[in-house]
């Protein structure tokens, strides 16, 4: 301002100091300037990370070249250029007095025998009730969180063997098992092979209540259900970068491969032909296993775990949406969502990948593990009511999120990895070899932006119109989470069709 003593002149400037302003000056050029710099800095960081499309084809190219890699020599320390620390290092007290509530087991020494009673409770210190050690000690544990269903009236029990099988990366893979608890006939009741969908905190706690359900029903059968790469209690999930051709896909082959890992397993499966029971979008990799050796054969010719292993039969409880198996994902939307959630990647000396510390990546998965975030999109995208929406479940939710690796998983199937045109496949299944159902809830919906409005009924035409091995559909209680929202009602679907097409 000026050096005067008349007040007049000091009020006059500043009206117009103040009036130019407002017509565009200094501070309002700033402020239009702030959205078009960070703009500028997103697509900056989106094409300097954005993989290349090899050979022509179109083919996606997971990892970036070597020189955008980051190479743990070139780090002061481990996670130096981290902006959010590791949520296994430093979990907030939310999610620290979960895991004390609900531990998860990282290592197997020995198995667990986890008693599974009549009302639901598994005795994991998940859920309550009582667990039994190897020792044979028994911990009685509250039941503060347990559910109860539908079925608890019932007096008979089962009892949940907590194992491991060995992943082809030689990890361990977290493993539930049920042992038939009765043998009818001639021991030819195939085994249940069960694959939990892909979200937030999911693993194989999801088919908790299923499998207590149905062993009531039927105990001649063996029941299977492992955590899969990148969730629960295994080993983090990191895209593979040896195959341009197939890395697209490369969720779906790293899923069968552990798959087939556990059926060739001589302590668990023994290469028996098991019922195959798959939630949501993963139904891709039920497909894959289903069709023939020529279509569904690993992208790994030379691999021992290459050869489709036989299944019995196959069912989808909501099947992916038709969109996401009959059509192919844009290449540059794909490696533009992975780059922007993943870049940069910490390397070792071997150059494999370490981590994903994108920003962005962090940022979400903190976001997405929230307890309002979760309860909002359950609500509005999976169970049939908002008061379906239990503590519990929110619990586990949060409990099996961390530590923040957990998230890797969910940003490949987020961009897509997953997915492509599988309908060579499903024709090619062979009805009388491995039969199918799918399971619609009576409330279903899906995510997808072109079958937004699709029914069970349409989807299942649509399915039915090229795949001849769909030879039963249910419409069942529920939304989304058929095999959780109504454990009874789907056991005895799949009971029956198993009974009749399968036995």
């Amino acid at each position: 301002l000026p050096t005067t003593d008349d007040d007049e002149t000091v009020r006059d400037h500043s009206s117009r100091r103040r009036s130019a302003m407002g017509r565009g000056g200094p501070r309002s050029r700033c402020v239009v300037g702030v959205p078009c710099c960070l703009g500028a800095l997103v697509l900056i960081y989106i094409s300097a990370s954005s993989v290349a499309i090899s050979n022509g084809d179109s083919s996606l190219q997971i990892s970036t070249t070597r020189r955008f890699a980051i190479n743990h020599r070139h780090l002061p320390a481990h996670g130096a250029l981290c902006p959010i620390p590791p949520l296994a290092r430093s979990p907030s007290p939310s999610i620290a007095a979960l895991r004390k509530k609900c531990p998860e087991e990282q290592t197997f020494n020995s198995p667990r025998l986890l008693a599974v009673r009549s009302n639901g409770v598994v005795g994991n210190g998940l859920s309550g009730g009582s667990s039994v050690t190897g020792s044979g000690i028994e911990e009685e544990r509250s039941s503060s969180n347990s559910f109860s269903s539908s079925s608890s009236s019932s007096s008979s029990s089962s009892v949940i063997t907590e194992d491991y099988f060995v992943a082809p990366d030689g990890s361990k893979c977290p493993l539930w098992k049920v042992r038939a608890a009765a043998r009818t006939g001639a021991s030819s009741a195939p085994p249940l092979l069960l694959v939990h969908p892909v979200g937030v905190g999911l693993g194989k706690w999801f088919w908790r209540r299923f499998i207590e359900s149905f062993h009531k029903r039927y105990p001649e059968h063996d029941i299977y259900a492992p955590d899969m790469p990148g969730c629960g209690g295994s080993a983090p999930y990191y895209a593979s970068s040896s195959s341009s051709s197939s890395s697209y896909t490369d969720l779906v082959e790293q899923w069968k491969e552990h798959l087939v890992a556990l059926i060739r397993d001589p302590r668990h499966m023994n290469s028996a032909a098991p019922v195959v029971i798959t939630q949501g979008a993963l139904g891709t990799v039920g497909i894959e296993l289903a069709g023939p050796p020529a279509v569904a054969a690993s992208s790994s010719p030379s691999s021992s775990m290459s050869a489709k292993p036989v299944i019995r039969a196959l069912v989808l409880s909501t099947p992916p949406s038709w969109e996401a198996v009959s059509t192919e994902f844009n290449p540059n939307v794909r490696s533009a969502i992975w780059n922007l959630l993943t870049f940069p990647r910490l390397q070792d000396d071997e150059g494999r990948t370490t981590r994903y510390c994108s920003p962005f990546g962090i940022t979400f998965y903190k976001y997405a593990t929230s307890r309002e975030f979760l309860r909002k999109f359950s609500a509005k995208n999976l169970f049939s009511s908002p008061e379906a929406v239990t503590e519990e479940w929110l619990d586990e939710l949060q409990t099996h999120s961390v530590p923040d690796d957990r998230r890797n998983a969910i940003i490949a199937f987020l961009a897509g990895l997953w997915r492509r045109d599988r309908t060579d496949q499903m024709k090619a299944i062979d009805p009388a070899s491995t039969p199918i159902m799918c399971a619609f809830g009576s409330e279903m919906s899906t995510i997808a932006s072109i079958d937004r409005k699709s029914t069970a009924q349409t989807l299942a035409q649509k399915y039915k119109s090229v795949m001849p091995a769909l030879i039963t559909t249910k419409n069942l209680p529920g939304r989304n989470l058929l095999p959780y929202e109504s454990p009874d009602a789907f056991a005895e679907s799949v009971g029956s069709f198993i009974q009749d097409h399968a036995s």
